[in-house]
């Protein structure tokens, strides 16, 4: 046996004798049938067992990670869209105005809702338009059209100039202390019409003083005139006892 020569049986490098320095390498066992380098096929993506993700949680993954919002603003259980409906349907049906009642009183009514589901500035004009009907609707879609970006405050002042029609202070004074009960008014009726002319009458003044001078025209513009003199001497404090003593 030469050194550094290679012996017959052992396949590796490894196995020449006397190699530098003169060393020998102990002789390697040959390799078994089946065993060696065989090349081994490594799939790209091994297989599980989990559950496919649903569209809708793909979709708020995808966003995640690209750092932006699902296509429903967010909210993937749409509660925003529901609680819209649900304050839409719980507007009652009366509520709306067509350019012919009385606008204050839809104007108070209007502000209660919106104070009741604490709507914010842009929903108030929202629903604002949606309980407008008729001329009215037709005006605040004229009105919008020239200043798309008016805010709710600037819209009612426009619809306040053109439905709120408020007659001058001494014209409703003269129509307050004529008024007389008609012959098919109840007393509760005569008791609203004249506290709706009493509050345009006095306006401006003090709510006790009004009070005051609508028992007086209600007793004094009663049919029953002499029944009306005997509650006023009865000096009630509210229209309702008013009522009660006649």
């Amino acid at each position: 046996m030469h050194s550094g020569s290679w012996q017959p049986g052992y396949p590796y490098p490894y196995a020449w004798m006397g190699g530098p320095g003169g060393n020998m390498f102990p002789p390697m066992p040959p390799m078994p049938h089946g065993y060696g380098a065989t090349p081994q096929v490594v799939p790209d993506r091994v297989p599980t067992n989990d559950t496919p993700l649903k569209p809708e949680a793909k979709e708020g993954a995808q966003g995640a990670r690209k750092n932006i919002a699902p296509s429903n603003g967010g909210n993937i259980g749409g509660a925003g869209v529901g609680q819209q409906t649900a304050r839409l349907q719980s507007l009652p049906k009366s509520l709306t105005y067509d350019g012919k009642g009385s606008w204050q009183a839809f104007l108070t009514k209007f502000g209660k809702f919106a104070s009741i589901f604490e709507w914010t500035e842009e929903e108030k004009t929202d629903y604002l338009c949606l309980c407008l009907t008729d001329r009215a609707s037709e005006f605040y879609a004229l009105t919008t059209d020239r200043n798309v970006e008016m805010t709710y405050a600037a819209v009612v002042e426009k619809l306040e100039r053109r439905f709120g029609y408020r007659e001058l202070p001494e014209t409703a004074m003269v129509t307050f202390s004529s008024a007389t009960q008609r012959e098919e008014e109840s007393l509760d009726e005569w008791a609203d019409r004249v506290l709706t002319l009493a509050g345009k009458a006095f306006r401006e003044l003090p709510n006790a003083f009004m009070t005051q001078q609508a028992i007086l025209r209600f007793c004094m513009g009663a049919r029953e005139k002499e029944a009306g003199e005997q509650v006023i001497n009865q000096r009630p404090q509210t229209i309702e006892q008013a009522i009660d003593k006649k």
